[in-house]
């Protein structure tokens, strides 16, 4: 049978040809064969999906967990000697401007008088606090009470350059108040953990001569919101840095604050016992340049030393009072400074009627008096 017959046959006999519908139980069968295989591959994806999350869960956990305990270890690991460290930066306020000047100026006399101790306490037969002081006759009968001038002075040129060297760093960095830089802030020193806060003095003058005072202290502060003023105390200790040998000295520092004004006392004490010691007043506001020295040795006031530093309109001067007193006997000595430049000052001397002219080089670790009979001294800052 050809195809054209076969073709013929099959149109002839399409309408008896009887079609069973099949598609119900083709779903059925596909259903039954197929939904199980898709639910034991659900099942598979999920489990594998889960141990894929486990892979990275656990590190996330760790680091988490670690950076929880270096939180937590922080403050007692970087806190240093003063504690926990706040985040916050303590700033410069007046009471500390003033502050770092007194540390600044007492730290310079205490390097002053030391250098005196050292170089002439052997040629002057008194104390080392009174080692400036001249020899006088001096009757044991003498009323104490009745305060005489000296009436027989005799210093020589180096006794008397060393009594102006003692101060005259102290009244230079006064003046020169931007060759300082101050840093305030938490105490991190474990050597001095007892205290809260530290501050740093750094002078650089302009001869490139470093010194640098490094006060550690606690304050407690007292406010009387009616009067408007907030009374501190301050104790530390004072590190002092000469020639790289460091050297420890107690405070105390008592402060009144009142509007613009600041009031204030320190002590830095020269012995253990507290009996010597070198104190500073200032009852003048933050701008003023007045103050006042006293040098108590075992209890009794021996010298006292007023200072007065002034910059106006470029022209840089300083005066210094020094009354020494020894029994019944008191010295009076003024000088006069004139810093004409920054390598060089004038100098008047003035030793009861006696008058000194007086040049004074500065150099980079010294200070070089020529006087005006041409002799030099020439002694370390």
């Amino acid at each position: 049978m050809n195809n054209k017959k076969l073709k013929k046959l099959l149109i002839e006999k399409a309408d008896k040809v009887e079609i069973k519908d099949c598609r119900t139980q083709i779903i059925q069968n596909t259903h039954h064969r197929v939904q199980p295989k898709v639910e034991e591959q659900s099942k598979a994806y999920k489990q594998s999906k889960q141990k894929r999350s486990m892979k990275w869960l656990y590190p996330v956990c760790a680091v988490a967990v670690v950076l929880c305990l270096v939180c937590v270890m922080i403050p007692f690991v970087g806190g240093g000697g003063g504690g926990q460290k706040p985040p916050v930066q303590l700033s410069v306020g007046k009471v500390e401007q003033v502050m770092s000047r007194e540390m600044l100026a007492l730290g310079n006399i205490i390097n002053g008088l030391e250098n005196v101790q050292v170089q002439l306490a052997s040629a002057v037969n008194v104390s080392p606090m009174s080692a400036v002081l001249v020899k006088e006759d001096k009757d044991e009968d003498d009323n104490e009470e009745d305060i005489v001038e000296n009436p027989s002075i005799f210093k020589t040129k180096e006794q008397i350059a060393q009594e102006i060297n003692q101060y005259l760093i102290a009244s230079e960095s006064l003046l020169n108040k931007n060759c300082m830089e101050v840093q305030y802030d938490y105490n991190t020193n474990t050597q001095f953990a007892k205290y809260k806060y530290m501050m740093t003095i750094t002078y650089n003058d302009v001869s490139n001569h470093t010194v640098k005072y490094v006060a550690y202290y606690n304050q407690q502060e007292e406010s009387d919101k009616k009067d408007k003023e907030t009374k501190l105390e301050m104790k530390g200790i004072l590190v002092t840095d000469s020639d790289n040998v460091s050297k420890q000295y107690e405070f105390k520092s008592e402060r009144s604050v009142e509007s613009d004004e600041v009031e204030m006392e320190t002590k830095v004490y020269l012995n253990q016992q507290k009996t010597s010691y070198i104190s500073v007043e200032n009852e003048s506001g933050v701008m003023e340049n007045e103050y006042e020295y006293k040098f108590v040795e075992n209890g009794k006031l021996v010298r006292s030393v007023e200072m007065e530093v002034e910059n106006e309109n470029g022209r840089k001067t300083s005066s210094i009072e020094i009354i020494e007193q020894k029994g019944n006997v008191k010295s009076v000595v003024a000088c006069e400074f004139e810093f004409v430049s920054d390598k060089s000052i004038e100098c008047q001397y003035t030793c009861e009627k006696s008058e000194i002219e007086i040049k004074i080089d500065i150099l980079e670790k010294s200070y070089r008096y020529i006087f005006d009979d041409g002799e030099i001294v020439e002694l370390s800052k």
